[in-house]
């Protein structure tokens, strides 16, 4: 009996434990919640898409470029910097951008598909030499710091 006891009440303390957890985080969570979504309220829809990338450092430019050009269901390719170090000292790219980039430009293109340069219909110079792509490639959006979206001849 006595051990049937210690348990009921043990359990009983796990609950109240709980409940007390859950009363006191749930006002800041809520107040959270609110912040973001009054946060984003002013964000157009375009703005609310690209605002990871604006904060891993891609110019919002270069991904409403590969937005508007690149079509849905299409193939694409990434040309990425010959380096880190050269993204960074000639474009002020952030490393992080450099690391990210063909992760984030895959979900960003959804449904289209990343595949490699020489299959692709378009292509995204991320700081790349695009001197190997000028004959091949009519470039649809650049900017003057070394991006662009291409559309591949022939494909």
């Amino acid at each position: 009996m006595r051990r049937l006891d210690l348990r009921f009440w043990g359990g009983v303390v796990c609950v109240a434990v709980s409940a007390g957890v859950l009363v006191a985080a749930a006002p800041d969570a809520f107040r959270l919640f609110d912040w973001n979504t009054r946060n984003d309220s002013w964000r157009s829809p375009l703005g609310r898409l690209v605002h990871t990338g604006d904060v891993n450092g891609f110019p919002h430019d270069f991904q409403q470029g590969a937005l508007a050009f690149v079509p849905p269901g299409s193939t694409f390719a990434i040309l990425p910097p010959t380096s880190r170090e050269s993204a960074e000292k000639y474009y002020g790219i952030p490393g992080v951008a450099v690391d990210t980039v063909t992760p984030y430009f895959r979900y960003l293109l959804l449904p289209s598909r990343l595949v490699p340069a020489e299959q692709a219909q378009y292509v995204l110079c991320f700081a790349c030499d695009t001197d190997p792509w000028d004959a091949r490639t009519t470039w649809l959006w650049q900017n003057t710091n070394g991006m662009g979206v291409g559309k591949v001849n022939g494909r």
